[in-house]
């Protein structure tokens, strides 16, 4: 009875083996997951910009519609921030309108004259971008146009005599304008 007692026990100890062998597998999982974004794009125009104090004798002195200032003046420069190879251009609508003949020149608004006629008007502006190389390029201050813009492009501002042959007392005193740009991608 001995030879048939081992071969029972290692029959036993097998079968103890294969059963654990077959056991079902733990199952479980993992969500890897993340986001990728873009940069943002950024234009940054130059904001708040005081005019220089000018008299009605300078501007009496100086020929219809002509430069009050010898050269333009700066505004500020324009900042264009992870952008890319992206094309952008813009374009500026001045809130108190533009003059009846001539798209590029900006009206302003007069706090002693409101609702006043573009012929009686002692001045106006245009507004210009100049490049690295000192290429200029101007704005339709009705949005008519869209220039190209570059990062580190210059704004400027031309100041001119108005239409009116002389200032009107009404004229004197402080005057404004906003200039919206709208700004396009490509």
């Amino acid at each position: 009875m001995k030879k048939y007692t081992l071969p029972l026990c290692g029959l036993a100890i097998s079968l103890g083996m294969v059963s654990s062998a077959m056991a079902a597998p733990v199952t479980g999982s993992q969500t890897i997951s993340g986001t990728l974004t873009a940069p943002t794009c950024t234009v940054s125009m130059p904001a708040d910009f005081n005019m220089p104090n000018t008299t009605v004798s300078l501007i009496n002195s100086k020929v219809s519609t002509g430069l009050i200032q010898n050269s333009a003046i700066t505004v500020g420069t324009i900042s264009i921030l992870n952008c890319g190879n992206q094309v952008i251009s813009a374009s500026a609508v001045n809130s108190a309108g533009i003059s009846t003949t001539n798209s590029l020149m900006g009206r302003f608004k007069y706090d002693n004259a409101p609702g006043s006629v573009w012929t009686e008007e002692p001045l106006a502006f245009r507004l210009k971008t100049f490049d690295k190389t000192g290429a200029s390029k101007d704005f339709g201050l009705g949005g008519s146009n869209h220039p190209g813009i570059q990062d580190g492009d210059t704004l400027s501002l031309a100041f001119y005599k108005g239409p009116a042959s002389t200032v009107a007392s009404k004229f004197i005193g402080n005057y404004s304008s906003d200039v919206t740009f709208t700004l396009n991608y490509s």
